[in-house]
């Protein structure tokens, strides 16, 4: 017999033996065993048992990793399934439970109006924290740029008027208070005080013509300075007799 002839034979016998050692652990399993694929890949009852318990340790782990996962939100999910999606994602229950940022300047309507919002969008409480911080800063950035404008327009409406009515600024604007107090009985400056400069001027110029137009603009009763025209008619108002600085 040649070498090559007993290599041959004693590789036949090896295989032999495994498959003989395989069969005999396999023999042991039951029945519905003993035909599975993936068991009779293994010669040892030692390697199977190695190999199930990388299996266990892998599958645990993803389990362990599921347990944490967000369950996907189907277009007909029950309402069961949604409150498990919310409460996965970390939507409180119930709006009030949101926690905004306030710079002492949110009102209550709209703090209720966004936790209604943030709720009905699913969001979580760090989410809700985020948005409600930066609507704060966009809406602080929008008022001050709208008190800016408010601001320049005042600056240039006061210019103008001044310009207009050059050293009868003061008095004209003790005329239009003073006409204004005695037809409406309320404080000028205080009806005006929300309004901006523009408007408060065209109502200090047509004062001042109505006051022309009706004789208003002369100087109150008992004044040295009462004034007249160049005609030497009453109805001229003498500014020099109110000629009074403004408050700042």
């Amino acid at each position: 017999m040649g070498d090559n002839d007993q290599v041959n034979q004693d590789q036949s016998q090896g295989n032999q033996d495994q498959n003989n050692q395989a069969s005999g652990w396999i023999a042991a399993l039951p029945d519905e065993f003993k035909k599975n694929d993936f068991v009779k890949t293994f010669t040892k009852p030692g390697d199977f048992v190695k190999t199930a318990l990388e299996i266990k340790t892998e599958r645990d782990s993803l389990k362990t990793k599921l347990a944490g996962a967000i369950p996907k939100l189907t277009e007909n999910a029950t309402q069961e399934q949604k409150d498990s999606y919310y409460k996965a994602i970390g939507r409180p229950e119930k709006p009030e439970e949101y926690e905004l940022p306030n710079n002492g300047k949110n009102s209550p309507e709209m703090e209720k109006w966004g936790r209604a919002l943030f709720h009905t969008a699913g969001l979580n409480k760090d989410q809700a924290k985020l948005i409600g911080g930066e609507w704060n800063k966009f809406v602080s950035t929008m008022v001050e740029a709208h008190n800016a404008g408010i601001k320049k327009e005042v600056e240039a409406a006061a210019t103008s008027l001044k310009t207009e009515l050059g050293d009868k600024y003061d008095a004209g604007i003790v005329l239009a208070q003073r006409l204004w107090k005695k037809h409406s009985d309320t404080d000028f400056d205080k009806v005006f005080d929300r309004e901006t400069n523009q408007n408060r001027s065209q109502m200090i110029r047509y004062l001042i013509k109505m006051a022309k137009f009706t004789g208003e603009d002369t100087s109150p009763p008992g004044s040295a300075a009462r004034g007249k025209d160049d005609a030497g008619k009453p109805g001229v108002f003498n500014y020099g007799a109110l000629l009074v600085k403004r408050p700042s």
